[in-house]
């Protein structure tokens, strides 16, 4: 397990795409915290409400997170690896700790960047416009809400990938189930079930980050409910990559 975990941490340091998706992010910080603070007075930039909003566009980071750790795990199904990896380790679900880890670190890291290079822009493009920098309790909230969930999405995205083995078709349900099924699943059940969205990933994220609202738990409770997603999922793939051939589990 000592061993595993560096090389896991090795592959992503090494893979392009966790440096282009990571671009990609701060890219959007910083087009959108340079948008609003060109566009708005100095009066509408004073409070420290205000100011809390540039630290909410690091959520966008969550979806690249996701598909990181999709790609994590079943890139080693797609280019025919996890027959090596499987193979060195005989002890199949230490791989799948050592990747859930790798994608929690993965996503900490994600968060934690992006809410440094948001805090990196903020400070002095304020101060150019003659306003003071004001880190109250609901940037604090944001910034904490924003690093917990892309941790946990990291090892979400895990274990999704251990379950569908298809990259391709794993990142289609990640796009499918937030964007299209949930908000249908939503509508269909507010009205008799009005508690039941909350269980709901999209929900639960929601609930992390703004520390609750009318349609997700509180932080604790969001949290519960996502990390649920990852235990249930990651003992699904778990099990499948457990009970199979070495040679049989390749997509």
């Amino acid at each position: 397990m000592i061993d595993l975990l560096p090389a896991e941490l090795l592959k992503l340091r090494t893979t392009r795409m966790v440096y282009i998706l990571l671009g990609a992010l701060l890219l959007i910080v910083a087009i959108a915290t340079v948008a609003v603070i060109v566009d708005q007075t100095p009066g509408e930039l004073a409070s420290a409400d205000d100011q809390a909003g540039f630290f909410g566009t690091a959520a966008t980071g969550i979806i690249f997170v996701l598909l990181l750790g999709v790609m994590l795990m079943s890139g080693e199904f797609r280019h025919g690896t996890i027959t090596q990896t499987l193979l060195i380790t005989p002890k199949r679900w230490k791989v799948l700790v050592a990747k859930l880890v790798a994608g929690a670190v993965l996503g900490f890291a994600f968060g934690a960047a992006a809410e440094l290079f948001a805090l990196a822009l903020t400070v002095p493009l304020l101060e150019l416009k003659g306003v003071d920098f004001t880190f109250g309790d609901e940037a604090t909230s944001l910034v904490i809400g924003t690093i917990v969930t892309t941790t946990i999405c990291g090892m979400l995205g895990v274990a999704l990938g251990s379950v569908i083995r298809n990259q391709v078709v794993a990142i289609i349900v990640v796009f499918a189930g937030l964007l299209i099924v949930e908000p249908i699943i939503t509508v269909a059940t507010e009205s008799r079930w009005p508690e039941f969205p909350k269980y709901l990933p999209s929900h639960a994220i929601t609930g992390i980050i703004d520390d609750g609202s009318e349609s997700a738990f509180k932080r604790e409770g969001s949290s519960a409910v996502l990390g649920a997603y990852v235990l249930v999922l990651a003992g699904v793939g778990g099990r499948f990559v457990f009970s199979r051939d070495v040679n049989s589990i390749q997509a």
